[in-house]
């Protein structure tokens, strides 16, 4: 068979929707026996092995770990590391569904509330 755009586009969206359902049963079965944080620290660590493919090659590594506004770094750090564990924590709590219309309609009601 002969895979066209719109096959390949199909296969590609129920790929993506057997990943979600895969996800929310393995939450769902975990509710209660991990810590949202560890949850989240773990895909914070895991994250870090997908650097040696991002990096430019004349990059070094020091230069990715090096920030310009430690500050700031660490405010992004701390927002990121929270709102990591606080969605964590609603999919274990939550339908699937209803997570993720939170988390989709936060950045809405954000700028509302900026204008």
């Amino acid at each position: 068979m002969k895979l066209t755009f719109l096959t390949s586009g199909m296969m590609l969206a129920f790929a993506a929707y057997s990943s979600f359902s895969i996800s929310d049963a393995y939450s769902k079965l975990l509710a209660g026996q991990l810590d949202p944080f560890e949850v989240a620290f773990s895909g914070g660590v895991f994250g870090f092995l997908i650097i040696p493919f991002i990096r430019l090659p004349s990059e070094s590594y020091l230069d990715i770990f090096s920030p310009r506004h430690p500050g700031m770094w660490l405010v992004r750090a701390v927002a990121t590391f929270a709102a990591t564990a606080a969605s964590v924590e609603a999919f274990m709590l939550l339908p699937m569904p209803e997570a993720l219309s939170l988390i989709e309609v936060v950045p809405s009601v954000r700028t509302v509330l900026r204008a």
